[in-house]
């Protein structure tokens, strides 16, 4: 899942760091590109059969509480996923910046995000992070209520 989230954010970051003038023109217009097409990670890890630590957290918090799992399943499964998105993160980071992919304004675009995230103060930070894996949690659960691919993309 961590490579799915990977090429989300490549795709983002391709396309809203090279908006140039089109950028400069409208203010926000970069951050809706971005936040428009940043789901996409989302929408290939819950069609592919992938986990994303978050949404797991979610899901299998909520299958011990209804007795469908132990803390032991629960463990397991936090365990796993979150190695898995880490190590699958890392490696599509090594082969982005390899095949020479983070040129540009994408690039530029990365870094100026990198920059501004890690200068939050810590309690907005965290703020910030609740308030998005909310909307992660919820966009898991609608997927999941989705009998189809067109539903499922609405959902996220």
């Amino acid at each position: 899942s961590g490579c799915y989230v990977g090429f989300g954010g490549l795709l983002s970051l391709s396309i809203a760091g090279n908006l140039g003038a089109a950028a400069s023109a409208a203010p926000g217009l970069q951050k809706m590109v971005f936040a428009a097409l940043f789901p996409v990670n989302l929408l290939l890890i819950l069609n592919s059969g992938g986990q994303l630590f978050t949404g797991n957290a979610a899901t299998v918090s909520m299958a011990v509480i209804e007795g469908k799992a132990t803390m032991s399943d629960l463990a397991k499964s936090w365990g796993v996923s979150i190695l898995g998105n880490i190590l699958g993160c890392f490696a599509f980071a090594c082969a982005a910046q390899y095949s020479g992919l983070l040129v540009a304004g994408a690039k530029k675009l990365a870094i100026s995000m990198t920059v501004m995230k890690t200068g939050l103060p810590f309690g907005q930070a965290v703020v910030r992070a609740i308030m998005c894996n909310w909307m992660v949690c919820m966009a898991v659960f609608l997927s999941e209520a989705a009998r189809d691919l067109g539903g499922k993309m609405v959902g996220i």
